[in-house]
């Protein structure tokens, strides 16, 4: 709720793009991993996953970037 208030409400792309980008994540690290527990390897695994993607579906550095921004929103 706080980013929402403090970040994405304010996006061009707004609600549909916060959930597809938290739905990714989710998927990725599981249900089982809190926020407090993600640490640099939790990230580099991440990040390292989108690059690794097919080519079809890789995504460009500015936006695995835009990624983790708002990840770094949510839990500060």
């Amino acid at each position: 709720a706080k980013y929402w208030k403090e970040h994405g409400q304010f996006t061009s792309s707004g609600l549909d793009t916060t959930k597809y980008m938290l739905r990714d994540m989710l998927d990725f690290w599981g249900k089982g991993l809190f926020l407090d527990e993600l640490g640099d390897r939790h990230l580099n695994e991440y990040i390292a996953h989108l690059q690794r993607r097919p080519k079809k579906k890789r995504l460009a550095n500015a936006s695995i970037n835009r990624r983790i921004d708002m990840l770094r929103a949510v839990i500060m």
